[in-house]
């Protein structure tokens, strides 16, 4: 099947004064007219070309109208092109019900009425037109996807590189030897250069995610064991807030199941770090709890509480739009991208969940997701 500029009508009918007639009504349309008196001819052309409507005589020698549309709705070149039936004997229900079966979305009555078959070919060549538009503009919005895709996969290359390098010249610096002058100034340094890593990370996957190239990978998961190594590991983050925290899981989790470990380690460490960032001489608690099972899957929730500051009523509602933040004073004291939360609802979308949350001035924010897991059957 190849490219046209104008759209193509296909005319049948065993006639040849019928096809004359037909097609001399139509022919100042802006649209190209493709005419025969074989129904055998006219399966091959819907196979070689493609047509915006197809105007089938029912009563053909070869083989009937009916049975040509059968033919084409099989195959799979003009399988959704529109068919106008046209016939000298008046439809009956049972007709018209084949008709339908074979793809028609219109009927008309010999002698036919020229008027009305124009205005019913318009109808169809505007419908044809906005279809091409359509696929034109979903072709150029799948092309801006990749080509930013493309973009920020080349540009995250080239500043994690240098950026690798800064975290681990810092890491090899012994701060047993430095003034503590200099070990606030490279503590700032490690700090920013991870900021700007865990920034990059959050615009490729909000870049795939929207355009639907990140992949969940299902693998082995110890969660209990997971879990305690996320607290062990933040709990040192969270003495730089003078903050506690505190792990709950539900009894009834078993010890082995089977989902994505990166990504609701994503979620969770994006949680954990905005409830940390937040609260200070506080409390962090984490709770999992087992919402549903059935006999493939375990539906779980895990929530992060804190008692920090709380998020503004009036700014919560553009809190998982792509990089909305607090108001200006709380962003400037505290940071952040205004990508981490985005990036997790739709993380936890991807994992079979959500991502909700509930907040309070000055009493603190629980948000809470759902992700579903596979049971582990060995």
């Amino acid at each position: 099947m190849e490219m046209q500029k104008k759209p193509r009508i296909l005319v049948v009918d065993d006639l040849p004064e019928n096809i004359l007639r037909i097609s001399g009504s139509i022919k100042h349309l802006d649209a190209e007219i493709i005419t025969t008196t074989s129904s055998i001819e006219a399966y091959n052309l819907t196979q070689e070309y493609d047509f915006a409507l197809l105007i089938l005589d029912v009563h053909m020698p070869e083989m009937n109208g009916f049975e040509l549309a059968k033919l084409i709705h099989i195959a799979k070149s003009n399988r959704h092109t529109p068919i106008i039936f046209i016939s000298a004997v008046y439809f009956d229900d049972s007709s018209i019900f084949k008709g339908y079966e074979t793809g028609a979305v219109d009927y008309i009555v010999k002698p036919v009425n020229l008027k009305i078959l124009e205005s019913k070919v318009k109808v169809f060549l505007q419908l044809e037109k906005s279809k091409i538009e359509l696929e034109v503009a979903k072709n150029e919005a799948e092309k801006a996807k990749e080509e930013k895709m493309m973009f920020l996969a080349k540009i995250s290359h080239e500043i994690r590189n240098p950026l690798s390098a800064i975290i681990g010249i810092v890491d090899l610096l012994d701060s047993k030897e430095l003034s503590p002058k200099w070990m606030e100034r490279m503590e700032m340094i490690d700090f920013s250069a991870h900021h700007m890593y865990n920034l990059l990370n959050d615009l490729l996957d909000l870049s795939k995610m929207e355009s639907f190239a990140l992949n969940i990978v299902e693998e082995p998961l110890q969660l209990r064991k997971e879990l305690q190594l996320i607290i062990k590991a933040n709990k040192i983050l969270c003495k730089t807030q003078s903050n506690k925290i505190e792990l709950e899981v539900d009894s009834s989790i078993p010890e082995n199941i089977l989902g994505d470990t990166l990504r609701y380690k994503q979620i969770l460490l994006n949680l954990i770090g905005n409830a940390n960032k937040f609260t200070t001489n506080g409390l962090i608690k984490l709770t999992v709890d087992l919402l549903e099972e059935t006999s493939d899957h375990f539906l779980i929730k895990t929530c992060v509480h804190d008692n920090g500051i709380g998020i503004p009523e009036e700014e919560q509602i553009d809190l998982f739009k792509p990089f909305s933040q607090l108001n200006q004073s709380i962003t400037k004291k505290y940071g952040g991208s205004g990508l981490g939360l985005v990036v997790a609802k739709n993380l936890a979308n991807l994992l079979g969940g959500d991502l909700t949350f509930s907040s309070k001035i000055n009493d603190g924010t629980r948000f809470c997701f759902t992700a579903k897991f596979r049971k582990h059957t060995d």
